[in-house]
């Protein structure tokens, strides 16, 4: 089996960290956070329907962590 990139969507809460997805690229990532954003809406663990408040997107507060077989994994800050 041959492995391949992958980059996951993190949103930091306090000391948490909650993924919102794992993608093949960069792009398809920051196209989710973005359509997230917008949206302002998400289902939340206990299955209800939440809303983002303005300081969940606050400068810092979500990466894309790409991982790529054999190097070091990269952060890009949104």
């Amino acid at each position: 089996m041959r492995a391949h990139d992958v980059h996951v969507l993190w949103q930091y809460t306090g000391e948490m960290q909650v993924s919102f997805g794992v993608y093949a690229t960069v792009n398809e990532a920051s196209t989710a956070w973005k359509q997230i954003r917008d949206d302002g809406f998400y289902i939340a663990a206990s299955g209800e329907i939440s809303e983002f408040i303005t300081d969940d997107f606050a400068p810092g507060s979500w990466s894309i962590e790409s991982y790529t077989p054999g190097r070091v994994p990269q952060e890009t800050m949104l």
